[in-house]
């Protein structure tokens, strides 16, 4: 991934405009498509970001754009719009710790204590607070420097939409409920989402919803989160537009929003190359949204809801996606439509591929050539959560095995699958 910056501004001349299709879902984005090559471009004003699976294309691009515009090559993208990105071996991070720094410099709270959550277990704010008055300029701008910050910090969403809804005449009330977010951010400015190399393009995504969260005119938050892998990719916390009678239907008005995102990204995936041939899994809490989505007019209480949220049942009816049952416990996206307390939001967080940076060089390859399978499970269970009784090994390359039933040096690469965790030690 590169960014090249352009230092004259003009129309785009008619061989680029040939050389390149624009996406017509999606503004700003160009693709190109050649048998198995790929060239993805991004732009953005005056800047440029470019990816692909060949090199020679990228010269080619930058080659071709250099020969009609004055450009600037800056190189592998490390800094864009206040975000960071470092792409190693191990994969692309993503993270806005300076920015953050900044945030808490602006509003004076670079030395303020950190805290674990973002906002209060069970917080509930109204806009009609009878608290006293606090400057409506400071607040907006503390709460519209916030709202960038979720960019790539999904954690901390609901509690800026929460504050955000009390803009119009905040007290200190709700500036205080917008600190504890500074606070937090103190404690976990080295957050970052990590993106690994994967050949699985499986797209899987989650819908929750309250019901009646806003106290004020009792609409409820709805929400979603995707991914293609073990990190999350996109997500959205939102009000939604209407009052609900019942947890069956606030659900189901959730999935309606999760399913335009479906066709969405369906669309863009498939002119990617990265087609889903398969239905989409949304997966919701509540069985009663599912056997709704199927059958909607087999309830006589869905008649009241509007038509534009069946929308569900025909992508359903044409296989675009499948609505799958997931337990309470298990919905990822209960972090961004509800306040949680800690061992559950840490638990969420964690699962959303959010995670403090690592200093890798202190994790040097083992010099050891051999482990006894004994020795191997006693240690996974002192570095790994719950109970593990069971070890299963895939090898790649060559391995030799000992009398005693040890693995010694001679093998490649060691891959050890702990449930859906995986540690790789190479070269034991």
């Amino acid at each position: 991934m590169a960014i090249l910056k352009r230092r004259s501004m003009c129309n785009n001349p008619p061989v680029c405009r040939e050389w390149l299709y624009k996406y017509p879902y999606k503004h700003a984005l160009y693709i190109k498509v050649n048998d198995n090559i790929v060239l993805i471009v991004c732009l953005y004003v005056d800047d440029l970001i470019f990816t692909g699976n060949n090199p020679k294309t990228f010269e080619e691009f930058k080659r071709k754009m250099c020969c009609e515009f004055e450009m600037t090559d800056l190189g592998f993208i490390s800094y864009y719009l206040g975000i960071e990105v470092k792409q190693t071996e191990e994969g692309i991070f993503i993270v806005q710790e300076n920015y953050a720094k900044e945030l808490l410099q602006k509003f004076n709270m670079s030395n303020c204590n950190p805290v674990n959550t973002p906002e209060e277990c069970n917080i509930k704010l109204s806009r009609y607070d009878d608290g006293a008055k606090v400057d409506p300029t400071l607040f907006r701008s503390l709460v519209g420097s916030l709202r960038y910050l979720t960019c790539i910090r999904p954690d901390i969403l609901f509690g800026v939409g929460l504050v955000s809804r009390c803009m119009e005449a905040p007290t200190t009330t709700h500036l205080k409920a917008a600190k504890k977010i500074l606070h937090y951010i103190k404690g976990t400015l080295d957050f970052e989402l990590h993106y690994y190399a994967s050949n699985v393009f499986r797209l899987r995504g989650f819908s929750d919803s309250d019901w009646g969260g806003d106290i004020d005119d009792r609409k409820s938050t709805s929400g979603f989160v995707f991914y293609m892998g073990n990190t999350a990719f996109t997500w959205s916390s939102k009000k939604q537009p209407a009052v609900t009678l019942s947890a069956c239907e606030v659900e189901y008005v959730a999935v309606s929003f999760c399913v335009t995102q479906v066709v969405w990204l369906r669309n863009l995936l498939n002119k990617l190359h990265f087609t889903q041939r398969e239905h989409i899994e949304v997966n919701v809490n509540n069985k009663s949204v599912i056997v709704l989505a199927k059958n909607p007019l087999f309830h006589e209480c869905s008649k009241h809801i509007d038509t534009k949220y069946h929308f569900v049942h025909e992508c359903i009816a044409n296989k675009v996606l499948k609505i799958n049952f997931v337990k309470s416990q298990d919905q990822i996206r209960d972090i961004l439509t509800k306040s949680l307390e800690l061992n559950t939001f840490k638990a969420l967080r964690s699962l959303l591929g959010a995670s403090p940076q690592l200093n890798r060089k202190s994790f040097p390859p083992p010099k050891s050539t051999s482990i006894s399978y004994t020795k191997l499970l006693a240690l996974l269970k002192s570095l790994l959560p719950g109970s593990i009784n069971e070890v299963k090994l895939s090898v790649s390359g060559k391995m030799k095995t000992s009398s005693d039933g040890n693995l010694e040096k001679g093998q490649k690469q060691l891959d050890l699958k702990v449930y859906n965790k995986a540690i790789t030690t190479e070269n034991l």
